[in-house]
C-alpha cells in the first residue's frame, strides 16, 4: 500500500472559522496547525488494514470484513482494547488516496465488506477515499463501526456514503460516560446520531445469502456491575430504531487503566450478560448476534502481528 500526503489534505471540516465539530466534544481546535482532542491533525493516522472475521456473521459472512483501523479517538475509554492505536501515536500517516487504496486491496484479498473503525475524527478524508475507491471499482458494502459520537454535521458529510451503521452504544448516564469516557455529553450526543443515522439507512437489511446490504446494526458492550446502562439503552433503542440489528458484545475482559479500577477490573459473568441478552428479546429485536463464553479469550489485538487479531 503506497501513502502519499497531498496538498492541504482536506482542510474543510478539520478547521476554518469554527475549528474542527466533528464529534461531540465540538473542541473547536483549527486540526491543520495542532491537534484536537482525538490527538489527531488534518492527517489520518492507519495502525491496520486486515480482514476481520468472528463477529457478526451478516457482515462480511465467510469473507470477512475488510477493516481499516485508524488511530486516534474521540474518546478516552477506561478500559479499551484498541489503546495501542486509540490513544498512542501507531501507524502510518495515509491521505484519501492511500485510504482508498487500501480499500481495493481489501477487496481484491476477498472481503465482503470494508469496515471503517473509529473513524469518526478522519470524516472528511474518509469520504473522499470511499468516493475515490468507487469510481475505482469497489462494489462491497461499507460499514462505519463508530462509537455514536458523531455531529450532525458530520453525519450530513456521510449521507450516501456509507451502507451500514455499525456504532457501539455505549453509555445511558452522563456520569458514567465522563468517569469512563471523559465525555458527558455521550448520552445526548449518541442518541440523536443514531436517530440519524436510521434516518439515513433504516432497519437492517439481510438479504437471502445471510449478508446484510444496508441498515443500522447496534452493537453494545455488556459491563459488569451493568456500569452502561444497558435496560436503558436497549429500551430506548428499541422505539427510536424498530428494526435495527443488535449485537451483544461478551468480549470484555479489562485492559488498559480498568484493570485496577474497583467496578471494571473484572470480566462479565455469564449472568451479567445472559440477563441483557434475554432482555433485548423480551424488547423484540430482530437478529440479535450474541457471543459464546470465551469469547474474552480469543479477538483481542496484537498491533505487532501481521493481521493483529486472532480468531481461532
Amino acid at each position: 500500500m503506497s501513502v502519499v500526503i497531498e496538498g492541504s489534505h482536506g482542510s474543510t471540516g478539520y478547521g476554518g472559522d469554527d475549528g474542527c465539530q466533528l464529534c461531540g466534544h465540538r473542541c473547536g481546535v483549527d486540526r491543520r496547525v495542532e491537534r484536537g482532542r482525538c490527538r489527531s491533525g488534518v492527517v489520518p493516522v492507519l495502525a491496520a488494514a486486515v480482514i476481520h472475521r468472528g463477529e457478526e456473521p451478516c457482515l462480511g459472512g465467510e469473507r470477512g470484513l475488510g477493516n481499516l483501523f485508524f488511530g486516534g479517538c474521540s474518546l478516552r475509554c477506561l478500559f479499551c482494547q484498541n489503546h495501542g492505536i486509540s490513544q498512542a501515536d501507531r501507524g502510518q500517516p495515509a491521505d484519501a488516496a492511500a485510504i482508498a487504496e487500501a480499500m481495493l486491496t481489501l477487496q481484491g484479498r476477498g472481503a465482503g465488506g470494508i469496515g471503517l473503525v473509529t473513524p469518526t475524527h478522519v470524516t472528511p478524508t474518509v469520504v473522499e477515499a470511499i468516493a475515490r475507491a468507487r469510481a475505482g471499482g469497489l462494489t462491497v458494502p461499507m460499514v462505519h463501526n463508530g462509537s455514536a459520537c458523531e455531529t450532525p454535521e458530520t453525519l450530513a458529510r456521510l449521507a450516501g456514503a456509507i451502507d451500514i451503521y455499525l456504532p457501539d452504544l455505549k453509555w445511558a448516564d452522563a456520569a458514567e460516560a465522563r468517569r469512563y469516557s471523559g465525555a458527558p455529553w455521550y448520552p445526548q450526543v449518541s442518541r440523536e446520531a443514531i436517530r440519524i443515522m436510521y434516518d439515513q439507512v433504516g432497519p437492517i437489511a439481510v438479504e437471502t445469502d445471510g449478508l446484510a446490504s444496508n441498515g443500522l446494526l447496534v452493537r453494545h458492550l455488556v459491563l459488569p456491575d451493568d456500569a452502561t446502562g444497558s435496560a436503558d439503552l436497549l429500551a430506548w433503542l428499541a422505539e427510536a430504531a424498530p428494526g435495527c440489528g443488535l449485537s451483544l458484545l461478551r468480549q470484555y475482559v479489562p485492559m488498559h487503566r480498568a484493570v485496577d479500577d474497583p467496578r471494571l477490573g473484572r470480566p462479565i459473568t455469564d449472568g451479567e450478560y445472559d440477563e441483557v441478552v434475554e432482555f433485548a428479546g423480551w424488547l423484540g429485536f430482530d437478529p440479535i448476534f450474541v457471543q459464546e463464553a470465551g469469547s474474552t479469550e480469543v479477538g483481542v489485538p496484537d498491533w505487532d502481528a501481521p493481521e493483529v487479531f486472532d480468531w481461532r
